[in-house]
């Protein structure tokens, strides 16, 4: 069974699921996580469906905070840094049309959580940062399925991609641009995906040190070669 992109269908679909398993409480709207990893494990042997299923899930529950008209910040208080953690931090965010507001490090956790109920296997979380004064960022799991011939796929946001460059470019980052900073928390990746900001940023401002250096150096020349042509134009006596 393939998962619908629409909310009751989807709800509709987890009840057939449950009831197939012999379960036959209410599902919640939205499930509740007890639910949702219940469902995930009765996905297992079933890759494509998992994958879909999870696509599925984080589309009709939760909004990236980008697409909302009020962005603002997520924040994860707690846990270590102010990473996202768990489950309970995604839960305690701001909503919108019964849709949790959230990020790419909620999205990139959620993914792991639940394919790996399915079965997966968790590689790592990976923190793309762009090579811009900002540091740009984004926040990626990359898992390997458990078919007989495993493949690796990465969650960017509320979608799965076959390769690194397809998540990467799927926020409109381009390969030649961006660094990786890798944990098996989002926490460790963030860390160091925050030490290539700063000497990326070091690297910048030594290159417009020297920049500037070099600048200064060329206007001095420029001083010196003026200052050489007045002297043979006008001669010795316009200097004294």
């Amino acid at each position: 069974m393939y998962y619908t992109t629409d909310r009751t269908d989807f709800l509709r679909q987890m009840r057939e699921e449950f009831a197939n398993h012999g379960e036959t409480e209410k599902i919640s709207d939205p499930p509740s996580v007890t639910q949702i990893r219940r469902l995930f494990r009765f996905l297992r042997g079933r890759t494509d469906e998992a994958i879909f299923a999870y696509e599925s899930y984080a589309g009709i529950f939760y909004i990236h905070r980008v697409h909302t008209p009020d962005p603002g910040d997520v924040v994860y208080p707690g846990g270590a840094g102010d990473s996202c953690d768990s489950w309970a931090e995604i839960m305690a965010t701001r909503a919108e049309n019964s849709r949790h507001i959230i990020d790419c490090e909620a999205f990139a956790y959620m993914g792991a959580v639940l394919l790996r109920e399915a079965g997966f296997r968790f590689i790592r979380y990976i923190d793309v940062v762009c090579r811009d004064w900002f540091g740009s960022g984004h926040l990626i799991a990359e898992l390997q399925t458990s078919d007989a011939s495993p493949r690796t796929i990465f969650i960017s946001n509320d979608a799965y991609f076959n390769s690194l460059r397809g998540a990467v470019e799927s926020v409109g980052f381009e390969m030649q641009n961006i660094r990786f900073g890798y944990g098996q928390t989002i926490h460790e990746a963030s860390e160091e995906a925050y030490w290539i900001k700063v000497r990326w940023r070091l690297e910048r401002v030594g290159d417009a040190l020297q920049g500037a250096g070099e600048a200064i150096q060329r206007f001095g020349m420029r001083v010196h070669e003026f200052e050489r042509s007045s002297y043979d134009l006008m001669g010795p006596a316009a200097f004294d």
